[in-house]
């Protein structure tokens, strides 16, 4: 398949009206009819540098991850709705709003972000693929955020992770586990395997 690399990337559906645009806000929104049932979907490679930030961002038609996203020490945001911001606050990780949440946010195949930060919001968030924030290399977990106004679905095959570094030889890691969030509005069906372990040799448990 294909493969992208890139130190950032926004591949959305949606639209920047030109009055947020002269603002410098990151709004995107549905204002054209003709977009309203397409969907973004990856069935490639997207890849990024250390601290690199990669966003999906659809409308009604939702937002497919088939392939692999890989965003070390970075942010990975996938979302669905008729309006959404991505608030840059000069902080390490964007800030994602998503107001009006619509369609589908699914994962069946791979996001990583070691160290760092995945965002998913959506009406409905399905992750039935592999999701991971585990620390990159030695150090804390980063975090996982599943949030959906109608329903979050963890597939009994998945697997969601925000572990502190585990080198898997015994124990000679330590480091705080991150933080694994979610949340559905209505429903939030959590089967599969979801980890926020410490360190090996030290570190509390994430949650």
């Amino acid at each position: 398949g294909s493969r992208i690399d890139v130190a950032g990337l926004v591949a959305s559906t949606l639209n920047v009206a030109d009055t947020d645009w002269q603002a410098g806000n990151n709004r995107l929104s549905n204002s054209l009819a003709c977009c309203n049932q397409a969907a973004v979907v990856n069935e490639g490679d997207l890849r990024t540098p250390l601290g690199g930030r990669i966003a999906l961002v659809g409308g009604s038609g939702g937002v497919f991850n088939r392939g692999s996203i890989d965003a070390p020490g970075g942010q990975v945001l996938l979302a669905a709705g008729n309006s959404v911001d991505l608030i840059d606050t000069g902080a390490p990780n964007i800030t994602l709003r998503v107001p009006a949440p619509v369609g589908t946010v699914e994962n069946s195949g791979s996001v990583v972000a070691s160290s760092g930060r995945i965002d998913a919001q959506a009406a409905i968030v399905n992750q039935q693929g592999y999701m991971s924030a585990d620390a990159l290399g030695t150090g804390n977990g980063g975090e996982i955020v599943l949030r959906a106004s109608q329903r979050v679905l963890l597939g009994a095959n998945s697997v969601t992770t925000a572990e502190a570094y585990r080198d898997g030889d015994g124990g000679s890691s330590s480091g705080n586990g991150g933080r694994v969030i979610v949340h559905g509005d209505a429903s939030a069906v959590v089967r599969g395997y979801l980890y926020a372990r410490g360190g090996e040799l030290g570190g509390n448990g994430g949650s």
